[in-house]
């Protein structure tokens, strides 16, 4: 009976995979639906890119599905094939993305990273608002230590920018930040 229950429950979830799947436009909702869908994030990936869509690409937004544990790379294929990017490049709109404004500050928080003997790259995902706050911050690496990841996530919330544009106009946008740590210096 127990075995009964688990196929039913596992029918109900293909179904319902397969209805938020055959939609004819791609909303956040449906991509908020990717654990039932067992597909993999290339195929998300291509699935987005040809079909029509209509996501919610504001910084809000974005940071709600990247919560949910939506893979950084979905989250990018929404932001580049959603409906106002669609538009933007069909009326040869172009795309400027964000530019940091504050370095320094940045700067110094990657020195305390490798003050702490850290030795190894980061990698981190970001969302960049209209504004050119960060709205969501979220490390990729999986192996830093705890004092590093506070530190450097820390660093990317705190970090400002002039906000991407998408035709001329503030955008929302994703970027990856990629760093690596050699440990503390050594007197030469």
């Amino acid at each position: 009976m127990a075995g009964m229950a688990r196929t039913r429950v596992w029918l109900f979830l293909v179904l319902v995979g397969s209805l938020a799947w055959g939609q004819d436009v791609l909303t956040n909702e449906t991509i908020l639906a990717l654990p039932e869908s067992g597909r993999s994030e290339t195929e998300i990936g291509e699935t987005i890119q040809s079909s029509a869509t209509h996501f919610d690409t504001s910084a809000d937004a974005l940071a709600a599905i990247d919560a949910a544990g939506v893979p950084p790379g979905v989250i990018v294929q929404m932001v580049r094939y959603g409906s106002r990017a669609r538009e933007a490049r069909e009326a040869l709109g172009e795309f400027v993305p964000p530019v940091q404004t504050r370095r320094s500050a940045f700067e110094n928080r990657v020195r305390r990273v490798n003050a702490t003997g850290y030795r190894g790259g980061a990698t981190l995902f970001a969302i960049v608002d209209e504004r050119g706050r960060t709205a969501a911050v979220r490390d990729l690496t999986g192996e830093l230590p705890e004092e590093a990841r506070e530190i450097l996530v820390d660093a990317v919330r705190r970090m400002r920018f002039r906000p991407a544009t998408l035709s001329g106009r503030p955008s929302a946008a994703t970027m990856y930040i990629s760093l690596n740590f050699t440990g503390p210096e050594r007197d030469r």
